[in-house]
């Protein structure tokens, strides 16, 4: 049996880091120029509002030293950033140089307010721009050159996990640095692993969370979408559709997990097909076919995403072998709302993994139609 230190000497030799200190403007010159890659998914986390932005740039200033930032070192030897998004993104975007998300457009510098240390930081910027709408250009206070000075010489202290590191440990440091009390939401994250096995499937479930249908059937607002709530969602039915939560298996975990491996093992061509076509035939049943049609609350749940979508996903292959497909499911959908069966959505008390290990063998077995 191998001892703890064989386990540690073992699991060590899979980790290969580097500790590096760049100042502000070396760390922003390598972004420009692409040796630091953030990813276009990752930069639709950035979400700090001017409270928090500012108070990073207070530090700066003050002198109060900022965590380090992780980042994976790819075959190319560019680095991606796995962990420090917000922290990097507020730097950059402050001095003007972050770039729109999938483009080499400039955003809008930001514009910082005032703080509790430094309270003449209100309307204070890099430099002066007309790009910033918030505050008009005559109301712009630029630091001035010895304070730009000093930010540029700044440092940034940045941990490097390099080659020959497997993608299974920069998607593990990458879970593990920002499940505790990060900003970002789960599914923020669990997008960012996507993103880093397969930039080409994470587009896919963006085509599939961007359905009409999706969108009206779980009554998907503006503010979910920047909370990835439609992603989150598109992953949840192809998870479910494909795999089966084990008994001890955590959510997140168990969708994390399973979403990378469905990247190695399904075809996208076919995903999208029986994820598209399940989503418009339970759309004929109406825009209410996901909302229990009893009780007090017609609201959107998860429960009916879970029984009614993903059992029609999971039968697809059979449904689609009918002779009216669409009418079959109609005709389920609106039987499983006057079912004794449907009384699985009374259960209070009860954990999302417990919930699911319920609806979703329901939805397997109800929109089976053999």
């Amino acid at each position: 049996m191998m001892s703890l230190q064989d386990q540690v000497n073992r699991a060590k030799r899979t980790v290969n880091t580097d500790s590096l200190s760049f100042s502000i403007n070396e760390f922003i010159g390598m972004y420009e120029s692409g040796e630091i890659n953030i990813n276009p998914a990752f930069q639709r986390t950035f979400r700090w509002g001017p409270e928090q932005q500012s108070n990073l740039i207070e530090s700066l200033l003050i002198g109060v030293p900022l965590p380090p930032v992780f980042v994976y070192e790819n075959t190319d030897g560019t680095w991606e950033l796995i962990d420090g998004l917000q922290r990097s993104s507020t730097i950059i975007k402050f001095f003007g140089k972050l770039k729109v998300p999938g483009s080499d457009e400039l955003q809008p510098p930001s514009v910082l307010i005032a703080t509790e240390y430094l309270p003449d930081l209100n309307n204070v910027v890099w430099q002066r721009n007309s790009l910033i709408e918030d505050v008009p250009l005559d109301q712009q206070i630029e630091l001035d050159s010895a304070q730009q000075l000093f930010l540029k010489r700044c440092r940034i202290n940045v941990e490097v996990l390099k080659q020959p590191s497997s993608n299974e440990t920069k998607f593990d440091l990458f879970q593990r640095l920002n499940r505790g009390g990060s900003v970002a939401n789960d599914q923020e994250i669990r997008t960012c692993l996507v993103v880093m096995k397969s930039p080409a499937f994470a587009e896919v479930l963006a085509e599939l969370a961007s359905s009409e249908e999706m969108q009206v059937l779980c009554r998907i607002s503006a503010d979910d979408v920047k909370k990835q709530k439609d992603v989150e969602f598109a992953t949840r039915i192809v998870c479910h559709a494909y795999k089966d939560l084990r008994v001890r298996d955590d959510l997140n975990e168990f969708l994390d997990r399973s979403v990378l491996e469905i990247i190695d093992e399904a075809n996208p061509s076919e995903i999208k097909e029986r994820y598209f076509n399940s989503i418009k035939m339970v759309y004929a049943a109406g825009e209410d076919a996901l909302i229990p049609k009893h009780g007090r609350r017609k609201v959107f749940t998860l429960q009916g995403l879970e029984t009614i979508i993903v059992g029609v996903c999971r039968n697809y292959n059979a449904i689609a072998k009918l002779a009216n497909p669409t009418e079959f499911v109609v005709k389920r959908v609106q039987d499983f709302w006057n079912s004794e069966e449907m009384k699985v959505y009374t259960s209070s008390g009860m954990s999302a993994s417990d919930r699911i290990r319920q609806t979703v063998p329901l939805g397997d077995g109800w929109f089976d139609p053999s």
